[in-house]
């Protein structure tokens, strides 16, 4: 994934292989969190720490379902 930068060049980020990352409802500092898809029942989220994402912490598969049908009742 890419990010644009001040200069409107774009940077390298999650620079890691891996499955395409979904937005999560949530933000910082306008930019989604992101969800890292894959096996087990619990799930890295990374969060816009201003410059980059950071691995911001892991959500359990029945918390990301709940999460997902208070944002589909919206």
């Amino acid at each position: 994934m890419y990010i644009k930068d001040k200069s409107g060049s774009y940077q390298a980020n999650l620079g890691f292989p891996g499955v395409v990352p979904d937005a999560m409802p949530t933000k910082n500092i306008g930019y989604p969190d992101l969800m890292i898809g894959g096996p087990g029942f619990e799930h890295p989220i990374w969060r816009w720490n201003g410059k980059e994402y950071d691995f911001y912490k892991k959500i359990k598969e029945k918390d990301l379902e709940k999460l997902k049908q208070l944002v589909s009742r919206n």
